[in-house]
Order: C-alpha cells, then sequence, then structure tokens
C-alpha cells in the first residue's frame, strides 16, 4: 500500500508545468510589490517601477479577495507610483470588494464590532485603509469617482455609529477628505458632529486633537465655531 506521505509527494511531482510557472510568476510578482513598498514614494526611477508594474499586473487581474490585494496596494496605491494601469486594475479590485462589503454592511444594520472583527482578520476593508486609499489615489494624480463615491458612501455608514468609531479613525478621514477635497457636503458635515459630539475624549488625546485642528486650520473645511473650539485646546 502506498503510504500517504509518497501519495503527496507523487502528486506533487506530478504538478504540470503550467502549474508550477503559475507559481514562480505569482511570488515573483509579490516580490516586485514588496520591493516597490521598500522604495516607496522618493526611491527608485520611474522606469524601474513601470518595470515593477508590469510584472505586478497580470497576477492582479486573477485576485479574487481583500488579502491577497493588499500587498499590491501597498507597493503600487500608498507609494504614489503605480502607473495609470495598475491603478486602473488595483481600483477595479477594491471597487468589487467595497461594492461587496457595503451590501453586506447594509444587511448587518452596519453593526461595526462584526465589521471591526473582518477587518481585523483581513477579510474586508477598514474605515481607516480607506481613507489612505482615498487619498494616496489623489495623491497619485489618480481619478475614479464611482469608487470615490463607494468608498465615502461606506465611511458615512460607519460614522455614523458616533460612540464605537475610533479617535484614530476620526483623524484618518479628517486627513483623508481635508488634503482631498472629494468628499460631499455630507461627510465634512457628518465629521464636523462627530468631533463635536466626541470632543470630551479628543481633549484626553492632544496629540490627536492638535492634528486635526492642523488639517482644518490649513484646508478651512469646518466651521469657524469648531476651529475655534480646536484652537483653545493646543
Amino acid at each position: 500500500m502506498i503510504k500517504l506521505d509518497e501519495m503527496e509527494k507523487n502528486q506533487a511531482d506530478n504538478k504540470s508545468d503550467s502549474q508550477k510557472f503559475s507559481e514562480i510568476t505569482q511570488n515573483y510578482a509579490q516580490l516586485v510589490s514588496l520591493a516597490a513598498d521598500g522604495f516607496g514614494f522618493e526611491m527608485g526611477s520611474n522606469l524601474m517601477f513601470d518595470r515593477f508594474c508590469e510584472i505586478a499586473c497580470p497576477h492582479i487581474e486573477k485576485i479574487k479577495n481583500k488579502k491577497d490585494l493588499d500587498i499590491f496596494i501597498k507597493g503600487f496605491v500608498y507609494s504614489y507610483r503605480g502607473n495609470q494601469k495598475i491603478l486602473d486594475l488595483i481600483s477595479f479590485k477594491i471597487q468589487q470588494i467595497v461594492e461587496e462589503q457595503y451590501n453586506y454592511t447594509v444587511q448587518i444594520n452596519g453593526d461595526k464590532e462584526t465589521l471591526d472583527q473582518l477587518s481585523e482578520s483581513g477579510q474586508i476593508f477598514s474605515v481607516t485603509e480607506l481613507a489612505q486609499i482615498s487619498k494616496s489615489l489623489y495623491m497619485a494624480e489618480y481619478q475614479n469617482k464611482k469608487l470615490e463615491f463607494l468608498i465615502e458612501k461606506f465611511i458615512v455608514t460607519q460614522l455614523k455609529d458616533v460612540g464605537r468609531i475610533t479617535l484614530e479613525e476620526i483623524l484618518e478621514c479628517v486627513k483623508s477628505y481635508t488634503i482631498t477635497r472629494i468628499g460631499s457636503r455630507q461627510i465634512y458635515k457628518l465629521l464636523e458632529i462627530i468631533i463635536r459630539h466626541r470632543f470630551e475624549d479628543l481633549k484626553k488625546n492632544q496629540e490627536i486633537c492638535q492634528k486635526i485642528y492642523v488639517f482644518y486650520a490649513k484646508s478651512g473645511l469646518c466651521s469657524s465655531e469648531l476651529l475655534e473650539q480646536l484652537e483653545l485646546q493646543q
């Protein structure tokens, strides 16, 4: 009788050349994305990043979940160095995932605790991640109105849970939407309402309070009353 480990070895040996090649190219694409993340915004030539994009693009087309997409977001979105083709591919994948998670959010009535658990396990995007993605695409001079709308729509569902939204999430949203200025009137008004509601918590965290004040002072995207209230805490 053939032993189990021998059967597994035979199966491994019988892998088709195409399967082996697919695994090699997948690993290579991931390594290239790690390299892109390491070089970041300031290091590496545009020619090198174009080559990185060329290698990574075929693999991104096959991605079906958020966990596998994360490494490419870090390498080509957060670095602001992705070219038009790769940002089109990544944005399309993000859009698919955000549409699904928004629909799921509606089904569970926006239960933030459940969504936080899913984002911590890497299955869906967190509010912080989506705010960072929105800002990074803007900084890369890449525009996708439908994705911007979907991201904001999901973030709004989470911001409405005023008591559960974290100060860090509030800061990331303020940062993203004051830098990019791409939000609707609704989200700017909602952020201001949340900050007023959570002001006692903010007063206990001077670092976050100061950063929020700076973003609003530079952008002017809040009421003069809120700006004065924040200024008094500096």
